[in-house]
């Protein structure tokens, strides 16, 4: 089992690797921001709520509030805030420790291991699957009807 840890550690050690979820995670973001904007604001008045307000919020606090979301109506993109909280999981534990070692509870994380487990490809689709499902909510009917 140490020796599994240890792959998944010296994977996500490397620098391009740690690089390269940082930038997916800060465009999903910005993604995520403006799905939440689309939703409370009409087009007039969208980027002063974007810029004001969601650009001052952490992304915990974004995903909480899409959380609040769709529990008020069954969204086939639903499933994206677990998603969400997975990959938030896995950018903040690269982001806040300078060395991951195989003793990280991280890696008993099994739904962390399946993003990383087949790197990049599985990584890659659940980026993709993220940005699908946030763009799909963006294109329903309560997140786009209030525009003007």
């Amino acid at each position: 089992m140490i020796n599994k840890y240890k792959k998944y550690a010296s994977l996500l050690n490397a620098h391009d690797v740690r690089g390269h979820i940082i930038q997916d995670v800060a465009f999903i973001d910005i993604l995520l921001s403006v799905v939440i904007s689309m939703y409370f604001t009409k087009d007039d008045r969208f980027s002063l709520f974007h810029n004001t307000i969601m650009d001052k919020m952490g992304f915990s606090q974004k995903i909480e509030i899409l959380q609040e979301i769709v529990k008020r109506k069954q969204y086939k993109s639903a499933e994206v805030v677990q998603r969400l909280n997975r990959i938030k999981k896995l950018r903040n534990c690269i982001a806040h420790t300078n060395f991951l070692s195989t003793y990280e509870k991280i890696f008993k994380d099994e739904s962390i291991i399946n993003i990383i487990s087949n790197y990049p490809e599985s990584y890659e689709k659940e980026i993709e699957t993220i940005k699908r499902q946030l763009r799909r909510l963006g294109d329903t009917k309560e997140f786009s009807e209030h525009k003007a």
